[in-house]
């Protein structure tokens, strides 16, 4: 009889990179590479594929395509929809509360944005399939810059600031540390 053993789990660098390679070439709605919108191993891990990346599939029919920072009040706007999002359903939902980012419907964060609760979004990590439904100006007028994402402790360790700085949009050689290369376009890899 075979001697069972234990199969070694991937370090968090390596399911990072893992997910990066899936979503390489997935564009976000500013026409650059698709980034985590937040952390794959946490308890509140995001996603139709709860993979941290707002990525879609044929199957999502609310089109859980926005990066957003959870506000109260998009919060209490969902809720009265009858969407409460704080609610916890284990094991796939732990419930949100204010400051964590999550994908959330195209279509809800337009009703949001129409009735003024719409929350901010990263537009780095929203993917392009936003833009089928929600204009990319709406979108820009609630952005998160990269700089502010990269101070933002709910962030963790996605790493965001890595992929930020791999892309050409962070320079290290300032005077504070970290630059954001305001201009900087990264190229879609193959």
């Amino acid at each position: 009889m075979p001697i069972a053993t234990q199969k070694r789990q991937p370090t968090r660098e390596e399911v990072r990179r893992g997910l990066a390679d899936k979503y390489r070439g997935e564009r976000n709605v500013v026409g650059t590479q698709l980034l985590p919108c937040c952390e794959h191993d946490s308890q509140k891990v995001s996603g139709w594929h709860r993979d941290g990346y707002c990525g879609t599939h044929a199957n999502d029919r609310g089109l859980h395509v926005v990066c957003a920072k959870m506000t109260t009040g998009f919060l209490d706007f969902s809720a009265a929809r009858g969407n409460n999002l704080r609610d916890a359903r284990p094991p796939h939902f732990w419930g949100l509360q204010e400051g964590d980012h999550w994908c959330i419907c195209a279509t809800r964060w337009l009703e949001a944005y129409k009735n003024g609760k719409a929350p901010q979004v990263y537009l780095e990590s929203t993917a392009e399939w936003a833009l089928s439904v929600i204009p990319l100006e709406f979108l820009q007028e609630h952005a998160v810059t990269p700089m502010e994402r990269v101070a933002d402790p709910a962030a963790g360790s996605s790493g965001v600031h890595e992929q930020l700085q791999q892309a050409g949009m962070l320079e290290n050689d300032s005077p504070g540390g970290d630059a954001l290369m305001l201009d900087a376009q990264p190229p879609l890899r193959d």
